[in-house]
């Protein structure tokens, strides 16, 4: 067992992108941006101002009543990393139109997946925070795993990824961490800049669109960024197991 090499993952991280910018620019356009920016105009999510019974009462019920909307969005987006992870990893180097195909036969799979780890950090976050932060990152691989080595059963893909961190759970998620909060600083501080801009400058109605077009731009990138990194720590750590 190796420890996790930040230098390596970063390393390996630039390596992917510039080998791969021009077909993940595109993949990232159809089925990250434009699934995001959709569902920001069809069914923009409550902004509460504090936290608290009400706020849980208008979640709760914003999800009741758009939960098609949000499914019907989610689904290209399901795809469309599935699809990335298998171009990246894959050992058998399979086109964009394979990848995707091959995305396509285990997207069942890889939605229980998504569902399940969710189900779990959030439980784990939920009752202990500290160990919740750590379960995230002994989950971090099970979507890397299970396109890379075809694992159509999602608890297979998530024993595979506990598998694959041990010994390395706290680095994993230590790095999610750091990516995580830069992403969320950056697209924190780029929001309310060009909401005063949109402000200034143009018409109520087309204010919803541009500040639409932004948000979904920056979850575009965040979520790129964070396939990526995934892929990169699979890289360096499944070689070792």
């Amino acid at each position: 067992m190796n420890k996790l090499s930040y230098d390596a993952t970063w390393t390996d991280l630039v390596a992917m992108t510039r080998a791969n910018a021009n077909v993940l620019i595109i993949l990232a356009g159809a089925f990250l941006f434009l699934p995001n920016f959709a569902q920001l105009l069809l069914a923009p999510m409550p902004e509460p101002k504090t936290f608290d019974w009400n706020a849980i009462k208008a979640f709760n019920e914003y999800f009741r009543e758009n939960m098609l909307v949000l499914i019907l969005c989610k689904l290209p987006v399901w795809l469309g990393t599935a699809g990335m992870l298998s171009l990246l990893l894959d050992p058998r180097r399979p086109t964009v139109g394979e990848a995707l195909s091959g995305a396509l036969s285990l997207l069942i799979g890889f939605v229980l997946l998504d569902w399940l780890t969710q189900l779990i950090a959030f439980g784990g976050l939920f009752l202990l925070l500290i160990p919740g932060i750590y379960i995230i990152g002994r989950l971090a691989l099970a979507a890397p795993a299970q396109m890379a080595e075809r694992l159509f059963n999602p608890v297979a893909a998530i024993t595979r990824s506990f598998a694959i961190t041990k010994g390395n759970g706290w680095r994993t998620s230590g790095i999610l961490f750091l990516f995580a909060l830069i992403l969320f600083v950056a697209g924190a501080a780029l929001q309310p800049v060009a909401g005063i801009v949109f402000a200034l400058i143009l018409p109520a109605t087309i204010k919803v669109v541009m500040t639409a077009l932004l948000k979904a731009a920056i979850n575009a990138v965040a979520a790129l960024v964070i396939t990526l990194l995934s892929a990169a720590l699979y890289r360096q750590l499944a070689s070792t197991t």
